[in-house]
């Protein structure tokens, strides 16, 4: 397989498709003359929303511009790629090595182009949408019914819906092959909320994950519950197991530390655990509330986050990565990096973009996008993961 890959620092969606067209043609990617391969593309928010608009702001404010945006950029990647199908990401920010600094607008698009050998009987990718429910994403039937066999299938949820961990995250790992990619956009409702699923059999990925946090405490199990709320862990109020995990210093200061304490959940598989940041405490009931749909007997463990805890995880999931890919050189690494794994944690920007075009060298493109939570296939489930970061080497298959 061939890869291209371009990239626009331009300011309007219109400049940007059209200097990452340009860009990509120079290299010699004319799509009439791809007859098998699939694309990715990778934007920015601030490409899409100029000024920033916040996303709590009323949704009549916001509907015409950032519908019509959003499908102009839709429009015009598909007349740049015709037939070959492809999958976009919009995250608060795009990786495209360290071509387009932390924050700034950016579109990136890269083509996995094969050769004529490589179509095999069935189709070597297919692009699949349905739009989510109002209570969850039911959209694992729609979505993977009568899908060609995948070593490899790319995960777009978007919108203003959840994890959806009970429907299509259930059911990827048994339809086969591994599965990577994000939930992206703002959480804002009206944003048209779907989800997409891009199959292929032209490659397959080598998955690594990086956390930023440091565990306080022993793992306990919930011994009482509701919804999303730890009433109890180990048959003690959660507060009180909370507060005694904290170091001294922390805990007269608790209720300040807002967006830095998670619950961190094993899971079935035993080798992955995921996080979820803690949204409440109740001085009262000694409750306390996680973003997350919680059950009896889930094992969890209090965390905080860490600036070299979060570095040396790092390492060692690159070091593994390393291990598993050997002397294979991969076509490209795509990165879904949490939104908070920015240069207010690591102290420099594009920090997880740097390390990996340190260990494998430039001559890699690593690309991607910042997301609101991170989805990865690892052992015998497929993961939402947040507050981390999920690399996939991809590989030709």
């Amino acid at each position: 397989m061939r890869t291209y890959v371009s990239s626009s620092l331009a300011t309007t969606p219109v400049e940007a498709i059209l200097e990452v067209a340009t860009r990509l043609r120079a290299q010699g990617f004319v799509a009439a003359r791809t007859p098998v391969g699939f694309a990715l593309a990778f934007v920015s928010q601030g490409l899409l929303d100029p000024g920033d608009v916040d996303a709590d702001a009323p949704p009549h404010n916001l509907a015409a511009p950032r519908l019509t945006e959003h499908a102009a950029m839709q429009a015009a990647l598909g007349d740049l790629l015709e037939h070959l199908p492809f999958l976009g990401y919009v995250g608060r920010a795009a990786f495209h090595d360290q071509r387009i600094p932390e924050g700034r607008p950016g579109l990136v698009v890269i083509v996995f182009a094969g050769a004529d050998h490589e179509a095999l009987d069935g189709a070597v990718a297919e692009l699949r949408h349905a739009p989510l429910h109002e209570h969850g994403l039911q959209t694992a039937g729609p979505l993977l019914a009568d899908g060609p066999f995948a070593t490899t299938r790319f995960v777009a949820l978007n919108g203003g819906g959840g994890t959806g961990g009970s429907s299509i995250l259930g059911e990827l790992h048994e339809a086969g092959g591994d599965a990577v990619g994000a939930l992206t956009g703002r959480p804002v409702r009206h944003l048209l909320p779907g989800a997409a699923l891009l199959s292929t059999s032209l490659v397959r990925c080598v998955l690594a994950t990086s956390q930023a946090t440091r565990q306080l405490g022993p793992t306990r199990t919930i011994t009482a519950a509701a919804t999303n709320t730890i009433r109890e862990l180990d048959g003690r109020p959660a507060l009180e197991m909370l507060m005694a995990d904290l170091p001294e210093p922390l805990r007269q200061r608790v209720t300040g530390l807002g967006g830095a304490l998670f619950c961190n959940f094993d899971v079935d598989d035993g080798d992955a655990s995921v996080l979820r940041t803690i949204t409440g405490i109740d001085t009262r009931t000694g409750a306390v509330a996680v973003a997350e749909r919680l059950r009896i007997g889930a094992e969890v463990a209090f965390s905080l986050r860490d600036q070299d805890v979060a570095r040396d995880d790092l390492e060692e999931a690159v070091d593994a990565m390393a291990e598993a890919l050997g002397a294979r050189q991969p076509l490209a690494f795509v990165v879904f990096s949490s939104t908070t794994r920015d240069a207010s944690l690591f102290g420099a920007p594009l920090w997880d973009v740097t390390r990996l075009l340190s260990r494998f060298g430039s001559d890699i493109p690593v690309v991607g996008c910042s997301t609101r939570m991170e989805l990865a296939t690892f052992g015998r489930q497929t993961l939402a993961f947040s507050q981390s970061v999920v690399v996939a080497a991809v590989l030709p298959a």
